[in-house]
């Protein structure tokens, strides 16, 4: 920060400037006009001994006039980095000449070496630290998430895929289940004929045997009248009472064998009838079970492929007042696992750079058409419309609404 200045300066960084990076040296304009901005890269650090001390140095040619060497050097983030100086000789941290003419390359002194001076004299420095993530990395990284995310798609497709096949061999099963239903209620109904025609058989055969007790009460009658009218055929008669007496046990017996034989087929048909009745129930429930899967399945299948009906777009900015945008596309809403929102590139598919922002903060997704908030266990809490939210626990959220995540605020827009 300088006297006079109509802002509150740029925040100083230690980190180590990274050989290939963009830097832009800020020059002062020759009237009240305001400053200048030229841009180049960085090049590769050297130590210089001067007055006896061991000091890193780094190239660039982010050219400067001669007028201008001890201006700022700043990254792509607006942070100091480093200090212009002409080719390092005898020269104070605080005295760095500008008559000097300029070169095809600029060196610059490191905002590390300027803080630990600074504190020397008890200074007070306050210094960021983080790294800043350049256009061409977030490029990357924009380009990592879209191969991600084709990624993402393929393995959907192949889980989509697999789904198919499981439905199409779940509805297989079905058929084959239905078909054996249907061969088991055939074979019972085959089973059901065949015993109505044994009970048919073993009511004519006691039919049967009652006609012939009937003719052996008739003929013993008519015996018994001949003995009466014929005193001399008493042998006959006696012989033709036991022949009559014989055909009458047969009949009997005949009468009793077929009453056995009418219980033995019932009692096979109900056996029969039980276990037909067990197969159709088994392959019922097997049938049952395999639609079961299937619609499991078909649902599985909509969840993973279906994406948000709507973009959802954040708008704010941090606690300097700099603009935020965040645009959350309707496919990355639409996964179960939503759009993680952090300071973490490696973790979160948005990028906050503010160190109030957890590394994984808070996702953001849609579930049947309805959008929802969650706070990931963030350290300094997230809050919608002023109320704080506790984590894990999800929240819906609406056009309009303010979504604070730690002292970041946004303002939500659905579309």
């Amino acid at each position: 920060r300088a006297e006079g200045l109509s802002s509150d300066g740029l925040p100083l960084s230690v980190e180590a400037p990274v050989s290939g990076n963009r830097i832009f040296s800020v020059l002062q304009g020759a009237t009240d006009e305001g400053a200048s901005i030229v841009a180049g890269a960085i090049g590769e650090a050297e130590v210089r001994a001067v007055r006896e001390e061991n000091i890193r140095l780094y190239r660039h040619n982010a050219m400067i006039t001669s007028r201008w060497y001890g201006s700022p050097a700043i990254d792509e983030c607006g942070r100091i980095i480093a200090v212009n100086i002409p080719e390092p000789g005898t020269f104070s941290l605080f005295t760095v000449p500008r008559k000097v003419e300029p070169k095809d390359v600029v060196f610059a002194l490191g905002a590390d070496y300027m803080a630990s001076r600074l504190e020397s004299l008890d200074v007070e420095v306050v210094q960021e630290t983080g790294r800043c993530i350049s256009a061409d990395m977030r490029a990357q990284q924009r380009a990592q998430e879209a191969e991600q995310a084709q990624e993402r798609v393929r393995q959907a497709e192949e889980e989509a895929r697999r789904a198919g096949e499981e439905v199409q061999q779940a509805l297989q099963q079905a058929q084959e289940s239905q078909s054996q239903s249907e061969n088991a209620q055939e074979e019972a109904r085959r089973s059901k004929e065949a015993a109505e025609r044994a009970q048919g058989e073993a009511e004519q055969a006691r039919q049967d045997a009652l006609r012939a007790g009937e003719s052996a009460r008739r003929a013993e009658l008519e015996a018994e009248q001949a003995d009466a009218q014929l005193a001399e055929a008493m042998e006959r008669m006696s012989e033709g009472r036991r022949t009559s007496e014989k055909q009458r046990r047969l009949m009997v017996w005949g009468g009793s064998a077929g009453g056995l034989l009418l219980l033995v087929i019932l009692l096979s048909w109900l056996i029969s009838e039980k276990r037909k009745r067990r197969k159709i129930s088994l392959a019922q429930a097997m049938a049952a079970g395999a639609e079961r899967e299937a619609a499991a399945a078909l649902e599985r299948v909509d969840k993973m492929l279906t994406p948000a009906p709507f973009d959802c777009v954040l708008v704010g900015e941090d606690k300097t007042g700099s603009p935020l945008a965040l645009s959350l596309r309707r496919e990355i809403l639409g996964d179960p696992a939503g759009a993680v929102i952090g300071r973490n590139p490696a973790g979160s598919v948005y990028i906050v750079a503010d160190p109030s922002v957890s590394r994984e903060h808070a996702r953001i997704y849609v579930e049947d058409g309805i959008p929802y908030v969650e706070d990931m266990n963030s350290t300094n809490g997230t809050s919608l419309n002023g109320h704080s939210l506790s984590p894990g626990v999800r929240s819906q959220i609406g056009d309009g609404d303010q979504l604070t995540l730690g002292s970041v605020s946004f303002r939500v827009k659905i579309q």
